[in-house]
């Protein structure tokens, strides 16, 4: 029921996002209106599910982490990059996403815990050579 309510306001939103960007910008706005319609149904979702069951989200480093990312973007764009560097910007940016991710996200004791269980799966994963 909950999940209805999030796509209605996902389809309401992208059409009306689309209804404004379209005539502007052609199939690049059809493009962001989904985006958008997307993030907004992602914000609906996350708040009627906090309703139902309520967790504490650690804003502060999700609102630093996406600044941050932003900010390397932007300073990585500035520098003129052509030729086969050109997509260099956005590997820095995922690079930052990824590292602040892993920081930010997680405690240092589930950093640990998931660093084991990788260990534990790659060893499990290799097979044992016979000699």
């Amino acid at each position: 029921e909950l999940t209805l309510v999030a796509y209605v306001v996902y389809l309401v939103g992208t059409l009306g996002a689309m209804a404004l960007l379209a005539p502007l910008f052609g199939i690049v706005g059809i493009a962001w209106a989904v985006v958008l319609g997307q993030c907004l149904r992602t914000v609906v979702a996350v708040w009627l599910a906090h309703l139902v069951h309520p967790i504490r989200w650690p804003l502060g480093s999700l609102a630093l982490m996406c600044v941050g990312t932003a900010a390397v973007f932007l300073a990585a764009r500035a520098v003129p990059s052509p030729g086969p560097w050109a997509g260099a910007p956005m590997v820095v940016a995922a690079a930052f996403m990824g590292f602040c991710a892993w920081r930010f996200a997680f405690t240092a004791s589930e950093r640990r815990e998931i660093g084991s269980a990788l260990r534990r799966d790659r060893n499990v994963a290799e097979p044992q050579r016979p000699e």
